[in-house]
């Protein structure tokens, strides 16, 4: 028994050391980057974050990268929010992304509001309706 464990070790250790990979299916979409809020936004004052958060997605939108800002301790999600968040991204390429824990700042929650907001805006001007509650209704 302790012969087989030793020969499936090597091929064992260098799944778990590499990183994975993005995905490459030829997507000319723009990749996901995730903001860490902390980085982004802690230590800002509200006015500060606002300010970084209206900027950070004004980019992040003409890279053709589209988030939603959440923060907090996350729960468990129900079929109704995972069909959400997946029509959300299959119809119209908006990833929903964890930038902070429970943990939080003035500068954070400023950011992530106005980020938020911005993107909202930015995004019902692109495709001429609000997509949150297109990706509501069921349906591709």
């Amino acid at each position: 028994m302790k012969r087989w464990f030793l020969m499936l070790l090597p091929l064992v250790l260098p799944a778990c050391a590499t990183k994975p990979k993005p995905d490459s299916g030829g997507s000319t979409k723009a990749t996901h980057k995730p903001i860490d809020g902390y980085a982004e936004f802690n230590g800002l004052s509200q006015a500060a974050g606002i300010k970084k958060g209206r900027k950070l997605a004004k980019e992040h939108f003409k890279r053709g990268d589209y988030q939603m800002l959440t923060f907090g301790l996350p729960g468990p999600e129900n079929a109704e929010e995972i069909t959400y968040k997946e029509r959300l991204k299959a119809r119209y390429g908006v990833v929903v992304s964890r930038m902070a824990g429970c943990v939080l700042s003035n500068g954070i929650i400023g950011g992530a509001m106005d980020y938020n907001a911005t993107m909202t805006e930015l995004l019902k001007e692109k495709f001429g309706v609000d997509v949150f509650e297109e990706a509501k209704k069921e349906g591709p």
